[in-house]
């Protein structure tokens, strides 16, 4: 024999009859931080429902639970539920299904830039609107001036002259520069050195020049 209970209108079997907060909230796929409810006939309060608290699933009817805090969002297109108000862009990456070195954007908007969403940064949806994110296959970044297309989250300063269009391997006595500014918020402009490389972010701009040696 099994007994029903339901959340957000679906519904679900155990042979259980007690089961707790913590337990309904693994099954629905809820984090543990998250408010859970009972639905009380009026004129009664729906009962708040802790982690640690025991249900009795065989008293008369179905159990329904439901959560107050659902925030939607989508990722190309597609809709989320999200129960925590803040969420990371690796977490909505690994919720679309998305390679965590994609490129994500949060669209903003018309007559505003939108702004890529790193796999550490937080975005808080429960902002008025409903968050719209897109991935993109590639950054678009400044090199002398001229729009350049890359594909990693990192370049080398080596790849940098690439770009630019600077000969490497011509005259030995030639010595390189480049300095980038509009870069990733911890570290927004700087100097890129032989051997290093640097956080690539939509729209970085970088100066190379090349200095002849007698």
């Amino acid at each position: 024999m099994t007994l029903k209970y339901t959340f957000e209108g679906v519904e679900y079997e155990t042979p259980n009859q007690y089961i707790n907060g913590q337990e309904l909230k693994d099954l629905f796929g809820v984090p543990h931080t998250t408010e859970l409810f009972l639905a009380i006939k009026r004129p009664y309060e729906d009962e708040l429902i802790e982690n640690t608290t025991k249900v009795n699933l065989a008293r008369p009817g179905i159990e329904q639970f439901y959560v107050k805090k659902k925030l939607d969002y989508s990722v190309n297109g597609i809709s989320f539920i999200s129960y925590k108000q803040f969420i990371s862009g690796e977490e909505i990456k690994l919720k679309a299904g998305l390679s965590l070195e994609s490129i994500l954007f949060i669209d903003v908007d018309d007559e505003w830039e939108d702004s890529v969403i790193e796999n550490d940064e937080l975005v808080d949806l429960a902002r008025p609107g409903k968050e719209k994110f897109y991935t993109k296959d590639q950054f678009e970044i400044i090199v002398n001036g001229e729009l350049k297309f890359w594909n990693k989250n990192q370049i080398t300063f080596d790849e940098v002259l690439e770009l630019a269009g600077l000969d490497t391997a011509g005259n030995p006595n030639t010595a390189y520069t480049i300095s980038y500014d509009n870069g990733h918020h911890s570290k927004p402009e700087g100097v890129l050195v032989k051997g290093k490389k640097v956080k690539v972010v939509n729209k970085i701009r970088f100066y190379a020049s090349a200095t002849y040696q007698s």
